[in-house]
């Protein structure tokens, strides 16, 4: 049986087609990885090699050694010595001016999500906070997004394990959609979207992974993509003014969550971001800050991208019943 479904935060449509994950192409062969040394000498993200990036601009640092550290990206999306004019007549343009920087997540060059301690997602996420504190203060910022693509497939384009960070002079079109569909879901119930949607997924009981007492932890009921998690943070808090002891918690479910969909998928390719406020928009109380993790396994094809509308072949509450702990 399939069902199309649409997603609340974004109105976006999905085909939950469960049968189709039996295609023998379904899902790309991902190789498995051989053994990575912990340091490389030929990596510029390991340690001894600092000076083959640009100078960082932040790092943390236990017994002596850094562990995660974050520098200007030498290829930046988008840099801050834009010159070009842009011309105002049929199209729109801005000048694309902005900071970049690469988040080296650690000092190992065969870590990664799935064998990182707690300790190593704290000083991640630590880093993350500082970054976006930092870079808020910019000069035309009006958004600061984070992401993650591991491994070639989701677009990772060196080995070493690394985020990234980015101002933006405008509020990217998925976020301004999500503001959106939230004040307007706000103004007609007098309740914050995400709120109504963590109560009602509390009742149901299908797709809630994890729940601690910043966060909850679950499979979207119209996941654009095969096993899609998404934390959502519970409070009117903005990212960048979490607590240590709320670092410490989401600490400790990135490395329970990540150990667990190891188990279930294997080393598999993935993209993760944060949707956080915009910066220079007053924080509004019908609006909660998250984190998309998207695997890459599957393909999308002519239907998805002549029509926009994504076909899943795994439904989420399957995926949240294999990844649940309590």
């Amino acid at each position: 049986m399939t069902q199309i479904r649409q997603d609340l935060f974004t109105g976006n449509m999905v085909i939950m087609a469960s049968g189709r994950v039996r295609r023998p192409s379904d899902f790309r062969n991902i190789e498995k990885k051989k053994d990575v040394l912990e340091i490389r000498e030929d990596c510029v993200f390991c340690p001894g090699n600092e000076e083959e990036v640009p100078a960082e601009v932040e790092r943390i640092e236990r017994e002596g050694l850094w562990r995660v550290r974050s520098v200007p990206n030498k290829y930046p999306i988008l840099d801050n010595n834009c010159k070009d004019e842009c011309m105002y007549d049929l199209h729109s343009c801005i000048k694309g001016g902005g900071f970049h920087e690469v988040v080296i997540d650690t000092y190992r060059h065969n870590g990664n999500f799935f064998n990182m301690d707690i300790q190593e997602f704290f000083d991640y996420l630590s880093i993350l906070e500082s970054r976006y504190n930092s870079l808020k203060n910019k000069e035309n910022v009006e958004y600061i997004t984070i992401f993650k693509n591991y491994l070639r497939e989701a677009g990772a384009s060196l080995e070493h394990p690394h985020s990234q960070i980015l101002t933006i002079p405008l509020i990217p079109p998925n976020i301004a959609k999500e503001i959106d569909k939230a004040k307007i879901f706000f103004d007609e119930n007098g309740i914050c979207l995400h709120k109504y949607v963590m109560d009602y997924e509390r009742r149901m009981d299908k797709r809630i992974i994890h729940e601690s007492g910043s966060f909850m932890v679950m499979a979207p009921y119209a996941s654009l993509y095969s096993n899609e998690v998404v934390i959502i943070y519970k409070y009117d808090k903005r990212f960048e003014n979490i607590s240590i002891d709320e670092i410490e918690e989401l600490s400790m479910i990135l490395n329970k969550l990540f150990t667990r969909m190891y188990n279930f998928l294997g080393d598999f390719p993935f993209n993760m971001y944060f949707h956080t406020d915009p910066i220079n928009i007053e924080k509004s109380n019908f609006y909660r800050w998250h984190i998309h993790i998207t695997p890459k396994k599957g393909t999308m094809g002519g239907f998805e991208t002549s029509t926009g509308i994504c076909v899943n072949s795994i439904r989420p509450e399957e995926v949240a019943s294999a990844l649940r702990w309590l």
